[in-house]
């Protein structure tokens, strides 16, 4: 039975704020920052159909590979279908963080960071603690799928389109 004086229900309550977004759930509000030190709301860049929140690094080895053998792939064969896809780097480094874009074939879509590092806002907004992750979103921002990689991934986006 619930009872709000009970001292468990308000330690319950604000443990849950601090959990990550589930499937179900309207990802949160989050700005990401751009070139001109301005910024842009997830809102403005959901596409019409279905969104890949991509959260990765440049230093991180399954990111990179997932970069260039799942998410080119997929975007090539999606984009024009109503794909997108969103990329967040966990960077320090703008120089490493760019060439890492361009040596993964990873420059066809958005990519962003505030190239804090493990200090990274966004991170912290969503209460991530590890990469490689992604939020597949649908065209309301509402999460659709979470950490799916590699074939999951792939044939989840597949499915989403032939449906």
């Amino acid at each position: 039975m619930y009872d709000p004086e009970h001292p468990w229900t308000n330690q319950i309550c604000v443990k849950s704020i601090s959990l990550p977004p589930v499937t179900g759930d309207v990802f949160p509000h989050i700005f990401f920052p751009t070139s001109d030190y301005d910024s842009i709301s997830i809102k403005k860049l959901l596409a019409t159909k279905l969104t890949l929140v991509d959260l990765w690094a440049s230093w991180c080895a399954p990111c990179r590979k997932e970069n260039k053998q799942v998410l080119v792939p997929l975007w090539d064969q999606f984009h024009k279908k109503g794909f997108e896809i969103i990329g967040y780097a966990l960077d320090s480094s703008e120089k490493g963080w760019k060439a890492a874009i361009l040596n993964d074939g990873a420059d066809r879509w958005k990519h962003f960071s505030h190239l804090k590092g493990d200090e990274s806002p966004v991170f912290e907004t969503i209460h991530m603690t590890m990469i490689p992750a992604n939020f597949l979103l649908d065209s309301r921002g509402v999460i659709v799928a979470k950490n799916l990689h590699g074939e999951s991934l792939k044939k989840f986006v597949e499915d989403y389109f032939r449906s």
